[in-house]
């Protein structure tokens, strides 16, 4: 397991929350979305290689996005799902 000082926890709004709710291509979206991947390549700069999500729909699944790609580029990055109960998906749209 990974120390806690070299991991970045990520939890957010859900999309019913959102004033976008889930439209991707709403301009403050795609904004987020850039600021997120920006604050992951940032604090990768700065030694962190473990990444874990609430893998809820909305804020947490944008910062998932970030924290894959980023292992894309630098395959020591570690994701972890931090799935608060069973069957969470069951409640996801099927695009998802």
């Amino acid at each position: 397991m990974p120390e806690r000082e070299n991991t970045c926890c990520f939890t957010g709004h859900r999309e019913y929350k959102l004033p976008w709710g889930s439209d991707e291509n709403d301009p403050r979206c795609r904004k987020l979305q850039q600021q997120l991947f920006d604050a992951v390549d940032a604090v990768y700069a700065a030694g962190i290689r473990h990444f874990i999500c609430g893998m809820a729909n909305g804020c947490d699944l944008y910062f998932f996005d970030a924290a894959r790609y980023l292992r894309l580029q630098h395959p020591e990055v570690t994701i972890e799902a931090a799935i608060p109960f069973a069957g969470q998906a069951d409640r996801w749209r099927p695009e998802l």
